[in-house]
């Protein structure tokens, strides 16, 4: 509650009604000779108001449209006494540069990187405190909390989108593996779509743990995981622009010839530079605008931990995160309509030409039939990959018509899978925040949070690469008995009858 109002100076002096309304404002937690000191009672900590030698100096700042600047007066008008219902918190811009601020001449408060920015005087009180490297003391805002401070209790919405992320990664990690371990899909485009779902689960992995946890990490911990955050997505979506510029170069292969296993490795390495060190650079950016001090507070800065685990606003997520997903994405949208184009090229190409001459060309490999196979969307039979070249194929122009429209759909697929994600967020940014709005899109973001079982369902379980897996399986089963078979041979051969139905090892 405010106690009373004064017009002093420094010194403490009084000063009559005639001045009042020409001297600048501010609200001081003590009163005039007294600051705030920190006791221990009943188990808590409490500040109360003790005399002290310390001297209460304010900077106050007058502003306008474009700049800021400081104001010295040594006399001004206190009010004086604590106006917060709840709790307080301090403002140190010499610890945090986030808690940047400006006493104005009318006594409000400016602080770029809070929301709101402008307090009024009942919003925030000040006192002196004492500093090693001020002997006079330094005086410091003291903002109030608008709501007492609680134990936060998390709401159902945020733990069903947590847990769906959740439930999300082991989707993809399990996609990574099928795609890292299994051969006949060890190809540029196994490895690409493994990345991106290491990517994902990382960042998934990191964003769940924000949304359940995030009020009690340290501000340091805070910081690193909205940089993992936002290197993981941003990586994430380079991966998969490298996926859709694949599949543009994979279309146009198999139209004309097939590529070299050498070729293929030295492609796969530019890929991992451009969809690697690419996100570290703007990483690198990120983290230079918001930590370091030579950026004025005028610039766009991502502000991580001021407002959760991540940037501080949309606005500030802008240049850093939404940005560069937006070029990404359009670039996928014209490699989408290169391939289109690809396609529609062909198309009569396609009508002659079966998928056997395409394998049975001089330039096919081993491997054309494996990526052959994933294309049309079955598996070859191996009999088929040491066979003859067959004009006489038993495969009709409907048949091959519905398997290239297979691969359109993929194409299509693919694509929206780049951009659901991103489009979604963004159009839930523009609809706001009211209680329709929010119902509606925790919806969507429930869906968002189950992405990896989406893909999981699209690249794992759809033929052929399901029977590639049960394949896989079953060879290892196969394998496995076999050598236990050999182990039993070469342990009989290497035994000797020593009669009464005894058998001695060498």
């Amino acid at each position: 509650m405010i106690i009373d109002v004064y017009v002093t100076n420094f010194k403490g002096e009084y000063c009559d009604e005639e001045v009042k309304k020409q001297l600048p404002v501010v609200p001081k937690c003590c009163a005039s000779g007294q600051n705030l000191s920190v006791t221990f009672e009943d188990g808590k900590f409490k500040s109360v108001c003790s005399r002290s030698a310390l001297t209460f100096q304010p900077i106050f700042h007058k502003a306008n449209e474009t700049h800021i600047w400081s104001y010295d007066s040594n006399l001004f008008e206190t009010i004086v006494g604590n106006p917060c219902t709840y709790d307080r918190y301090k403002l140190e811009p010499d610890k945090y540069s986030k808690d940047e601020f400006y006493l104005l001449f009318n006594g409000s408060l400016f602080v770029p990187f809070s929301d709101p920015p402008l307090l009024g005087t009942r919003d925030f009180c000040m006192e002196t405190f004492w500093n090693e490297s001020y002997p006079a003391g330094v005086t410091l805002p003291l903002v109030c909390f608008s709501s007492p401070i609680e134990e936060i209790k998390t709401s159902a919405t945020l733990i069903a989108y947590a847990t769906g992320l959740i439930i999300s990664v082991p989707f993809l990690l399990a996609t990574a593996c099928v795609y890292l371990f299994i051969t006949e899909l060890r190809d540029t485009h196994g490895k690409a779509l493994a990345c991106h779902s290491i990517c994902l689960a990382i960042a998934f992995s990191c964003l769940a743990a924000t949304q359940l946890a995030g009020h009690a990490f340290p501000s340091t911990a805070c910081n690193i995981m909205a940089y993992l955050i936002q290197f993981s997505f941003v990586s994430c979506f380079f991966w998969l622009n490298v996926m859709c510029f694949d599949t543009y170069l994979n279309v146009r292969r198999y139209i004309h010839s097939s590529v070299s296993r050498r070729s293929m490795r030295r492609r796969f390495a530019w890929y991992c530079a451009y969809a690697i060190l690419l996100p570290i650079i703007l990483l690198v950016v990120t983290i230079t605008m918001d930590l370091s001090p030579a950026v004025p507070s005028t610039y766009l800065k991502p502000n991580f931990g001021v407002k959760g685990c991540w940037f501080k606003t949309d606005q500030a997520a802008l240049p850093y995160f939404y940005g560069p997903v937006a070029v990404i994405l359009f670039s996928n949208l014209v490699i989408f309509l290169f391939t289109s184009r690809a396609f529609a090229k062909h198309y009569d190409k396609f009508k002659d030409v079966t998928p056997l001459d395409i394998a049975h060309s001089d330039f096919s490999t081993s491997d054309d039939w494996v990526r052959l196979g994933t294309v049309l969307g079955q598996p070859v039979p191996v009999q088929e990959r040491n066979s003859s070249p067959q004009r006489d194929t038993q495969i009709t122009f409907t048949q091959r018509l519905k398997k290239y429209k297979k691969i359109f759909r993929t194409c299509c697929l693919l694509s929206i899978i780049m951009g659901l994600s991103w489009v979604l967020e963004v159009v839930s940014w523009a609809a706001g925040t009211g209680t329709s709005a929010v119902s509606v899109w925790s919806i969507f973001d429930l869906i968002n949070a189950l992405q990896g079982v989406v893909i999981f369902g699209i690249f794992v379980l759809q033929q052929p690469v399901r029977s590639f897996v049960k394949i896989s399986k079953l060879c290892k089963t196969c394998k496995r008995k076999k050598d236990e078979s050999e182990v039993s041979v070469v342990s009989d051969r290497n035994s000797i009858d020593c009669g009464s139905g005894r058998r001695d090892y060498v």
